[in-house]
């Protein structure tokens, strides 16, 4: 029998709450400032998108999903901090995705 792949909220789930702490040694508030990241993305992701949480995936998170993401934050008052701050936490996320498990990707 196959053994099914974690889903992208699982990987994320063990990237912010084990690999980040523990592989990584982030400051709690590092780690809290990449969970808020990723929690506007999913809200994002469901209110323009229309994609809910559990079916976000990798592909579903490309170059133009990203950008309207930023000037989504921009528009919801949201300001520059997190449009500076967003690409910082997906790019280490999908990184260490990649160098751990890049069939996931």
């Amino acid at each position: 029998m196959k053994r099914k792949s974690p889903g992208f909220l699982d990987l994320l789930e063990t990237f912010l709450n084990d690999y980040m702490i523990n592989s990584e040694g982030l400051s709690v508030n590092t780690i809290k400032s990449y969970k808020s990241s990723f929690r506007l993305l999913l809200e994002y992701m469901y209110a323009e998108k229309s994609i809910c949480p559990d079916a976000v995936t990798f592909k579903t998170l490309g170059f133009d999903t990203v950008n309207g993401f930023l000037n989504w934050l921009e528009q919801e008052g949201e300001g520059l901090l997190h449009r500076d701050t967003q690409p910082a936490a997906c790019r280490a996320f999908i990184f260490r995705q990649i160098r751990a498990e890049p069939q996931q990707c």
